[in-house]
């Protein structure tokens, strides 16, 4: 089980710790708060710089929950998955809907 470094306090924190990681071009920080395949596949898509939007995470009582991102520019959505750990939360994967 992957074990996050830095867990975020909520799901939103940990979705935004993830797509400010990606905006830097930052994997070691983005590595912090979500597992691999999650940062692999996030950072295999180009960052849209002006054009992401965050549209909010579920209930933080869902668990595991969904941070959801949109590219205003192309229309494709980013849904990150937030799970719990100890300690917070951290994005356990990613999923491109083009």
């Amino acid at each position: 089980m992957y074990r996050p470094s830095a867990p975020a306090a909520t799901p939103d924190g940990a979705g935004t710790a993830l797509v400010q990681a990606w905006s830097e071009g930052a994997r070691t920080s983005a590595a912090a708060v979500a597992a691999p395949p999650a940062v692999a596949t996030l950072f295999a898509q180009p960052f849209p710089a002006g054009y992401i939007q965050s549209r909010g995470c579920t209930d933080p009582s869902v668990d595991p929950g969904t941070c959801t991102y949109a590219n205003r520019q192309t229309g494709s959505l980013f849904e990150l998955t937030v799970t719990r750990a100890a300690g917070g939360w951290y994005i356990s994967s990613v999923t491109v809907e083009s």
